[in-house]
């Protein structure tokens, strides 16, 4: 059987929207007949049985008889350097890298960048022997969000969804959530709490003020919790395109630099209200006004349709259709 190859990262410092997408990946490629392994570097990941916990980052020999082995290699990391992706693309050539962050360079293989607007906006110096995959048609999205369906938009919001990631490293859901309890009394919150975030007194609190917590959900039921909910306020990466292919509106918050491009593309093309970075003096008040922004059924349903052009949820049946036809026409 075809081997499928992915080598990413995980944890709490480094959150778990790379593992969410490479599972994306592995699901289209699966689709394919492939057999897909996925090696995840980082700590406190809750792997499934195709996957394996190891530092790969180092290239032991392990490591290297693995992507020696592999019909086709993928690349999803921020933390590897140059040196190791140019290793690993001499060991195999049919290597594929992940970057939205542009911080490698290339002379071959095929470089994904689903940021919506990369075909535009980057790689305006392009190698003739790199094959580019840009724009957010090649988003991958988990298999519960690859059928889209139709939404109901009301007059004025009753559901508010808060997602700021697995791990939620900068803390914000608990004094975000707070704030909507008291600006928005008469609207449900919806807080989902990831498997990496760490308890703490502040969730019981919160739920006798009438939030509604969700506590580390699988992609059904997120995908659920977002169909049900009005507007979304959500960290940027690859939730934020979850939200786009389910039409939820969205105010987004800049958790890393990483995110930067995509709260852009998402916000400059009428999806997505940036309320700015996590850090900026009186976020929570902006944050406040953003939902304002787009409180209106008919501003909601106009951002709604904007969002599911940009992400349909067929990104990863693209995706590995056009790496396998990359492949095959450079051997």
């Amino acid at each position: 059987m075809t081997l499928l190859l992915i080598l990413t990262e995980a944890g709490r410092d480094l959150g778990y929207g790379h593992l969410t997408r490479c599972r994306s990946i592995a699901a289209a490629f699966s689709q394919r007949g492939y057999q897909t392994k996925l090696i995840v570097q980082g700590d406190g990941v809750q792997l499934e049985a195709s996957e394996q916990s190891m530092c790969w980052g180092d290239l032991g020999p392990v490591i290297e008889e693995a992507v020696r082995n592999a019909d086709i290699v993928v690349i999803d990391s921020l933390i590897v350097g140059n040196a190791l992706v140019v290793t690993i693309q001499g060991l195999n050539p049919k290597t594929v890298v992940v970057d939205d962050y542009m911080h490698h360079t290339y002379v071959h293989g095929v470089v994904i960048d689903w940021t919506v607007g990369a075909e535009i906006d980057t790689y305006q110096h392009r190698e003739r022997q790199v094959h580019y995959l840009l724009g957010s048609k090649y988003c991958p999205l988990r298999p519960p969000f690859w059928v889209p369906r139709d939404r109901v938009f009301r007059a004025e919001p009753k559901r508010i969804l808060v997602t700021l990631g697995g791990s939620d490293i900068r803390q914000l859901t608990c004094p975000l959530v707070r704030k909507l309890i008291e600006h928005f009394p008469a609207i449900e919150i919806h807080a989902v709490v990831g498997g990496g975030v760490k308890s703490t007194d502040d969730y019981p609190r919160l739920m006798n003020q009438g939030a509604h917590l969700h506590f580390d959900l699988d992609a059904t039921a997120m995908r659920d919790l977002m169909d049900a909910a009005d507007l979304a306020i959500s960290a940027g990466g690859q939730t934020l395109y979850e939200l786009a292919c389910r039409g939820l509106p969205s105010v987004a918050i800049n958790l890393i630099d990483n995110q930067t491009a995509d709260i852009r593309g998402f916000s400059t093309r009428g999806f997505a209200v940036a309320a700015g970075r996590w850090d900026d003096v009186g976020l929570l008040d902006r944050v406040e006004g953003c939902v304002t922004e787009i409180w209106q059924g008919s501003a909601r349903e106009a951002a709604s349709a904007v969002g599911r052009s940009l992400v349909d949820g067929q990104g990863g049946f693209r995706l590995a259709a056009e790496i396998e036809q990359a492949f095959h026409r450079s051997r």
